[in-house]
């Protein structure tokens, strides 16, 4: 992945709490979705008619889309940061 850019705290842009306050809303949403997600981790009783191997496929699929979820989390921590510091 290349280099995160983040925005610019300047007079002719957005204000750095407006900045923010986008930034963090962004991240409880992103917050809430983790937490929906992990409800609806994959259960061996919903796979057991599918053959041996789809549960774990299924926990497979489930983990790389929290893992995505979670990256996304970390970039948008990252930017509210950095605008915090400017």
């Amino acid at each position: 992945m290349s280099e995160l850019v983040t925005p610019t705290v300047n007079l002719n842009g957005t204000s750095k709490a407006a900045l923010l306050h986008l930034h963090m809303e962004a991240l409880r949403a992103l917050m809430a979705a983790e937490n929906k997600l992990a409800a609806c981790y994959p259960h061996g009783r919903d796979y057991q008619t599918m053959g041996t191997e789809s549960l774990q496929t299924a926990c497979d699929q489930h983990w790389a889309r929290t893992e995505s979820l979670h990256r996304i989390r970390q970039e948008i921590e990252t930017i509210a940061e950095r605008i915090s510091d400017q």
